[in-house]
């Protein structure tokens, strides 16, 4: 079965109502309790998430699968279900997940806050932090020179 994008499933929702569908994605939120689990996946078509519903009876790897991390790659298999009276529009009720990567449990952006300094200390982000402080300074620098705008900075404030 041909994979869904999650921007495909909001854009046409109402035409895929009780049909089985596949759709592929990284795990942004994943919670359970004895015999049911919740996961949003997100594929990267769309800033919205796809809530699935996974239960133990239906699902053969659901003990496999409560222990997966934040950011793990799944594919994801089952009846597509409409739910006008829930948060959501709609919801996945999972027939089969299967796992096609894992992620370490020190991903380092789980769904928290995390302070600046620890947001500095991810290589691949000090990039967005220096320009930023960077833009910053150069403001600065320009109010500095310039006493029109200086001025005209007070006035604002000021009202």
């Amino acid at each position: 079965m041909d994979r869904l994008e999650i921007s495909k499933l909001f854009s046409s929702y109402e035409e895929l109502g009780g049909k089985e569908i596949t759709v592929c994605g990284w795990i942004k939120t994943l919670r359970d309790s004895k015999a049911i689990g919740f996961m949003e996946i997100n594929d990267g078509s769309s800033f919205k998430s796809l809530q699935v519903v996974f239960e133990s009876a239906k699902v053969e790897n659901y003990k496999d699968i409560v222990k997966l991390n934040v950011g793990a790659a799944v594919r994801v298999t089952g009846t597509f279900i409409l739910t006008p009276q829930a948060n959501q529009p709609f919801e996945l009720n999972a027939s089969s997940i299967e796992v096609e990567g894992q992620s370490t449990p020190d991903y380092p952006l789980q769904k928290k806050r995390h302070t600046l300094e620890y947001m500095r200390t991810i290589a691949h982000l000090r990039p967005l932090f220096i320009s930023s402080s960077m833009s910053a300074a150069l403001s600065m620098l320009t109010h500095r020179s310039s006493p029109a705008a200086t001025a005209r900075a007070r006035v604002r404030c000021s009202r």
